[in-house]
């Protein structure tokens, strides 16, 4: 039984460690899209370090093309916002010292004989955040030119470590089979395609490209390489994918409290099939906090603190993602829309700095104000049911 239903036995707390630090021949690294694009957003010791674990495990590691064509493009998405972002806080910053700069003229409000020493004052603190920003913008500038963390990364995947595209026929099967699915609003990819059916781009062999079919092309992919490899010496047992997409089309939670590789997807990957004879007899997704976490020990230029605080960083920007993620999705809220900012304000009204159990506090206070204020915004439930309840834990 347990030959034919493999996909629903999951593996020990020890047999998942040993194939994630396995780091030999018959293991396959593949890290998706937003593990890369993660050390952008984190800090440089944190950066450092993640760059450091993939150039350890770098010689069993590979690269689908989608992944690379992904994050090369996000990248300078990535650059893009944080140079847009600099230069609205530098339009703020200029509003904002004029505004000061105003107010401390007013000789109504202030008596003349303290206005020079107080104008010093007011000028240097202008001035000073002025000098900020605009060293931030060239930081942002330099780094954009010269991103060494793209360099590393270069020199990790060489072009045998990197995929090749599907062709126009192999995507059209693939988009067929995955339509058929979508349908009936099952398979991997269900999770994303009202959000990017929308959004297409001009693939390599010049045809159009659907980016909600991106993840089924990735394990498209993974599962090509694993063929091919296996194809004349059998050797590659294991895949680690590494990615921080929890959506419930790629990732089910099992009864012991572990996330997995949905059964379906495990099926594929580990099931034999007329094109696919030597199939893998694990395939383990984990989050790149978690991998991170389990490099303990691996890097001999990082400690265990290094290593847990960067787990811990990269965690936090994880979740960060995922408020963000339900905020533009409106999971919980059904049709109704609601702004990012009131979306923030409603969480620190509603008292959760950091829940895990976000969604489910969300869904409660839906129903709450569904029941009793219905025609009030949504954020304003939030204050009144914390003032009444001071002690409330929206999570329980």
């Amino acid at each position: 039984m347990k030959n034919k239903f493999s996909e629903y036995y999951y593996l020990s707390e020890e047999q998942l460690k040993a194939i994630i630090e396995n780091n030999s021949d018959n293991t396959l690294y593949v890290f998706d899209t937003n593990a890369f694009l993660s050390i952008y957003d984190v800090s440089k010791e944190t950066a450092e370090t993640t760059l450091e674990i993939f150039e350890f495990v770098g010689n069993h590691s590979w690269m689908p093309y989608q992944v690379g064509l992904e994050f090369h493009r996000n990248r300078i998405n990535k650059f893009k916002k944080r140079r847009t972002i600099i230069a609205d806080s530098k339009s703020d910053m200029a509003t904002s010292t004029s505004e000061i700069r105003r107010i401390f003229k007013d000789e109504v409000l202030f008596d003349k004989q303290l206005d020079p020493e107080i104008k010093s004052l007011v000028e240097k603190l202008c001035k000073k955040g002025e000098a900020l920003l605009a060293d931030k913008l060239t930081e942002a500038e330099d780094r954009e030119k010269n991103d060494v963390y793209l360099s590393r990364i270069e020199n990790i995947y060489s072009e045998d470590k990197i995929g090749n595209p599907l062709n126009k026929q192999q995507y059209e099967v693939l988009q067929k089979t995955m339509d058929k699915q979508w349908e009936k609003k099952k398979g991997l990819g269900s999770k994303d395609y009202d959000d990017k059916k929308n959004q297409f781009e001009i693939y390599p062999g010049n045809f159009v490209f659907c980016n909600a079919y991106g993840d089924p092309v990735i394990i498209e992919e993974i599962r090509n390489e694993v063929s091919r490899r296996n194809q004349n010496q059998p050797i590659l047992e294991n895949v680690v994918f590494v990615s921080n997409d929890q959506k419930s089309d790629f990732i089910t939670e099992l009864a012991n409290g572990q996330n997995a590789p949905q059964f379906y997807l495990q099926r594929y990957m580990c099931e034999e099939s007329e094109n696919y004879a030597v199939p893998l007899k694990q395939f383990v997704q984990v989050t790149l906090e978690e991998f991170v976490n389990h490099m303990i020990g691996k890097i001999p230029s990082r400690s265990e603190t290094q290593i847990t605080e960067a787990a811990k960083e990269i965690g936090v920007l994880a979740e960060k993602d995922d408020f963000i993620t339900s905020v533009e999705s409106n999971e919980f809220m059904g049709k109704r829309k609601l702004s990012k900012d009131a979306f923030l304000s409603m969480l620190l009204e509603m008292k959760i700095a950091n829940s895990s159990n976000l969604m489910r506090s969300l869904k409660k206070m839906k129903e709450i104000h569904d029941l009793h204020n219905p025609n009030i915004p949504l954020e304003q439930t939030a204050l009144i049911f914390s003032k009444r309840n001071e002690n409330m834990h929206w999570e329980e």
